[in-house]
């Protein structure tokens, strides 16, 4: 309970620093940490863990209730076969017998005096039970993070992808009036401007679908967060500076509120053994009242103390033990399975980190090599070398380089943080 309530209070303060820069003047700056903490905020699964707790403390009171004083009300009535007579006759004595239908209005005041500890075991499992809810609530707020994660990188692979279609329609250009000079002077055919033109209003059709596709990626981090953002908003390129798992995995923490909680059970099984003590008083009216010798309504109390105990508690124990035991058991498997499951993962995308490293690499002597033979293209397009088709064929060369350098870019930045948030700390 203590290391929920500190995480919402840390996610509470970097929320309202968001708010703040939020509300200074100017195009908005948002960074991809600050998003997802702004989702978790926002998402209603939030609201769920209060009304868990909320749940939890109305549970705890109805179990601490069992020390209250009790007040019990009834009404009887009944009709019976035989009543108790005296088996002699006195002379001159009539002892009139019980009538057979009695009557009985009593109030009756319970006060459990001990228990063996069971009332204070019972409230102890109800807390187990509801961090156990907290925490598998967290389970499901900590995904909100690759949620987040793949439309932040959505958002910058449009804004990478238009800027470099903006500067292969600039080369565009560039070659088009080379060609249309030549066009001029008669030594170059007019075909070669229109493809350089059809190339021109192909890229711009691109530019307008990743334009597009960013701002249904902002419309929905917009969503998520509950943020305002626009399609002016600056969207911070995250660095690779964190080394270390940012939170633990809730789920261990899952595993071990499970063990705490089936411990708790078998100790509450234990004290079921143990007898109860109470104090007990009742006041009543009816016919007859205490004398049954006596036919006629009659106020009427008794009072005393009750110890008790379930016969039956010992055969149920060893049952419940042994169901106990198998969800103990079954707890173990289900943490190998998470383990294995995490073991499995965390290889795979070591492994794609590792060839997104090598890629990255290539990458810039690739696109050096391609820049030099798309200069070189340009001049031999001038000097009418080459035709308006090759150089096209440099230009997007050129550009699908530059392409997949931002592709690998952007997914190692994107595995290094799920790597980041698979692995967790594991405390």
């Amino acid at each position: 309970m203590l290391e929920l309530t500190k995480w919402l209070t840390v996610s509470c303060l970097f929320l309202l620093g968001t708010l703040g820069a939020q509300a200074q003047p100017g195009i908005m700056t948002v960074e991809l940490e600050q998003l997802q903490q702004a989702a978790i905020q926002h998402y209603p699964l939030l609201r769920k863990g209060g009304i868990i707790r909320q749940l939890g403390q109305t549970q705890q009171e109805q179990v601490g209730a069992a020390f209250r004083l009790q007040v019990l009300g009834g009404l009887q009535a009944t009709y019976q076969s035989d009543v108790t007579q005296l088996p002699i006759k006195l002379p001159n004595i009539n002892i009139e017998a019980p009538a057979r239908d009695q009557y009985k209005a009593f109030t009756e005041f319970q006060q459990l005096l001990f228990d063996g500890g069971m009332n204070k075991q019972q409230r102890a499992l109800v807390g187990s039970e509801t961090a156990l809810d907290e925490q598998r609530n967290l389970v499901d707020i900590y995904a909100l993070r690759d949620r987040v994660l793949p439309l932040y990188m959505l958002v910058l692979l449009a804004e990478g992808r238009i800027n470099q279609l903006k500067i292969s329609e600039q080369d565009i250009v560039q070659g088009l009036s080379v060609v249309e000079a030549q066009i001029a002077h008669g030594t170059a055919l007019r075909s070669n401007a229109a493809q350089l033109q059809a190339q021109r209003i192909s890229l711009q059709q691109q530019i307008i679908e990743w334009q597009t596709q960013r701002a249904a990626a902002v419309e929905q981090l917009s969503l998520f967060t509950g943020l305002k953002l626009t399609l002016e908003t600056q969207f911070k390129k995250p660095t690779l500076a964190l080394t270390e798992a940012i939170d633990p995995r809730p789920e261990w923490r899952v595993f071990r509120l499970q063990d705490s909680n089936l411990l708790a059970r078998e100790k509450l099984i234990a004290l079921k053994n143990l007898p109860r003590l109470a104090a007990f008083a009742q006041v009543g009216f009816g016919r007859p009242a205490l004398n049954l010798l006596k036919n006629s309504f009659e106020p009427y109390y008794i009072g005393g103390l009750k110890l008790s105990w379930n016969l039956q508690s010992g055969y149920l124990a060893k049952r419940e033990r042994s169901q106990l035991q198998q969800q103990r058991k079954l707890v173990e498997v289900q943490r190998d399975i998470f383990q294995w499951q995490q073991d499995t993962r965390s290889i795979q995308l070591k492994n794609e980190k590792q060839k997104y490293k090598l890629l990255l690499e290539s990458d810039q002597s690739l696109i050096a090599l391609r820049d030099t033979i798309k200069t070189a293209s340009l001049a031999q397009l001038k000097a009418q070398v080459i035709t308006a088709t090759d150089y096209l064929r440099d230009v997007h060369a050129a550009e699908q380089a530059q392409w997949q350098l931002l592709i690998h870019e952007l997914q190692s930045i994107q595995i290094h943080y799920q790597i980041l948030y698979h692995e967790g700390k594991q405390l």
